[in-house]
């Protein structure tokens, strides 16, 4: 099985990695379409690839911050879950990685969504995943794997602990600067505590 995993550099997408890589060649597509954070996220990305002996490729799609005004993309307040939605974000991030995977030969494409996000982001439920698996597979015969979305935060830490995932290597702030007050950081901060 050869994998295209999306990869922010955060404990989900690590975690995807660290899965997908005991299955087979990885490449790493990490995806910056205007998010504050996009050069946190490739940096991480870049050392979590060159710790795990993975291949990685950055991609530029800075277009879709025109659509949203979304507080990780433009301004506004992150520390409210609900207004660092991206319409659409999930949705253009898998499209874009099915297209390379099936430029590079692979089969799946992983994103790591959990049921915290689902709560807050529908592009996250187990629902739209399922759905979105179908489209890629119905253009792509390309398999979406979303091996966390029945896990909460929590859960994933946990299992991002088993794997002897780098998780002090990670990071989820929306402003790419570790600010601890975005919702992603305090969703964070109360996982890797318990």
């Amino acid at each position: 099985m050869k994998s295209v995993v999306l990869l922010s550099g955060g404990i989900d997408s690590a975690t995807c990695l660290w899965i997908a890589r005991s299955r087979g060649p990885v490449t790493a597509l990490t995806v910056d379409y205007g998010q504050h954070a996009a050069e946190m996220e490739r940096k991480i990305s870049v050392s979590l690839c060159a710790m795990s002996n993975t291949s990685h490729r950055h991609i530029d799609v800075k277009g879709i911050s025109e659509l949203s005004s979304s507080a990780i993309t433009g301004s506004g307040d992150a520390s409210v879950a609900v207004n660092a939605i991206v319409p659409g974000r999930n949705a253009l991030l898998v499209s874009v990685a099915a297209s390379f995977a099936a430029k590079v030969g692979a089969d799946t494409v992983w994103i790591g969504c959990n049921k915290t996000d689902a709560d807050n982001f529908p592009d996250c439920t187990e629902d739209f995943l399922s759905k979105l698996n179908e489209a890629v597979w119905a253009g792509y015969k390309i398999k979406l794997m979303y091996p966390l979305a029945l896990l909460s935060k929590k859960q994933v830490v946990a299992k991002a602990k088993e794997l002897w995932v780098p998780l002090g290597t990670t990071s989820s702030c929306y402003y790419g600067t570790a600010c601890g007050d975005c919702s992603a950081c305090k969703i964070r901060k109360e996982a890797m505590e318990d």
